[in-house]
């Protein structure tokens, strides 16, 4: 019996074993490995590192004289040829230039002239003629003539007349003519004409005219005509007519005429007329809203905003008040638009 049990339990454990076998056989077949969707992408790659950018090859450049940077013409990471300039420098006065212009001894003898190259200080005389080739700082006198080759700060007088190639910061005097190349400001002075090729700012005095290619900016005083490519703006006197090419703002007198191709506001006089495609503040002339051309006056304006008096006042639109002989407003009533003595629209 013993043997029996003994038996029956042995062949019961392996029943079980082979069934516990084949049953976790049977579920790992079932489950299997895990399966995803096959799909297209894009493969990102990426890599960190601190470090430094540095060129393969860096060459120093270096100016062979001592000064201060005036000019830069190119940029970081530009591309250079051999023999392009790169930046332009202004070199400073050496310790002997500095004492020569204290002692004044670049004074020219007697008879002769002076002329200086180079940069710097300057107190150059010359009884008939001075110059300095490049830029000067200080004070220049020729007898007959000054001259400046590039840019001068200070005072430079010539007998007859004084001239300076690019830029003014200070004074040029000349008894028959004096110009500016580029721009100036302060003091211009011509005893016939000055005249400056792009911007001027300051005081301006011409026996005859004076003019800028560009805009006219201070106290100007003409005995002849004054005039500017642009704008004109301040106080302006000239004896014969004032112009520019597009608005002239302040007080303008022009006994001839003023005139200009844009605008024309603030306080403005003249005997004969004054014209503008927009006249604006107080105007006083003989025809207000004419133009002297072709020998014959020719309606010139706009609007007219403000007061006008005049022997005749036009104004195609009219914002403001006309005294006058005869007074015209083109957007008043039919009845209203020409009458004698006085005319407004408000």
């Amino acid at each position: 019996m013993k043997k029996f049990s003994l038996a029956l339990i042995v062949v019961l454990v392996l029943a079980g074993g082979a069934f516990a076998y084949f049953k976790i056989s049977g579920d790992d077949e079932q489950q299997g490995p895990e399966t995803v969707l096959v799909e297209t992408g894009t493969i990102v790659e990426k890599a960190l590192a601190v470090g430094q950018i540095v060129p393969r090859h860096e060459i120093a450049v270096k100016s062979k004289v001592s000064g201060t940077v005036a000019r830069v013409f190119v940029e970081e990471g530009d591309y250079v040829e051999a023999g392009q300039s790169l930046i332009e420098v202004k070199p400073a006065p050496t310790p002997l230039e500095y004492a020569q212009a204290k002692r004044g001894e670049r004074r020219s003898a007697p008879g002769q002239g002076s002329a200086r190259q180079g940069h710097g200080l300057a107190r150059t005389f010359g009884l008939f003629g001075a110059g300095v080739g490049k830029n000067a700082t200080g004070l220049i006198i020729g007898g007959f003539g000054a001259g400046i080759g590039e840019s001068a700060k200070g005072v430079i007088i010539g007998g007859f007349g004084a001239g300076i190639g690019e830029n003014l910061d200070g004074a040029v005097l000349g008894l028959i003519g004096a110009g500016v190349g580029r721009n100036a400001r302060g003091l211009l002075v011509g005893g016939i004409g000055a005249g400056v090729g792009r911007d001027f700012t300051g005081v301006g005095i011409g026996g005859v005219g004076i003019g800028a290619g560009r805009n006219l900016t201070g106290i100007t005083i003409v005995g002849g005509a004054a005039g500017a490519g642009r704008n004109l703006k301040g106080i302006t006197l000239a004896g014969i007519g004032v112009g520019a090419g597009d608005d002239i703002t302040g007080i303008t007198l022009g006994l001839g005429g003023v005139r200009a191709g844009g605008r024309i506001k603030g306080g403005t006089f003249s005997l004969l007329s004054v014209g503008a495609s927009e006249l604006k503040g107080f105007t006083a002339s003989a025809f207000n809203g004419f133009v002297f051309e072709d020998y014959w006056f020719r309606r010139h304006n706009d609007p007219t905003i403000g007061f006008s008096i005049g022997l005749i006042n036009y104004a195609p639109e009219l914002k403001g008040v006309q005294l006058g002989l005869l007074n015209y407003a083109g957007n008043n009533p039919k009845w209203a638009r020409l009458l004698p003595f006085l005319n407004a629209h408000i």
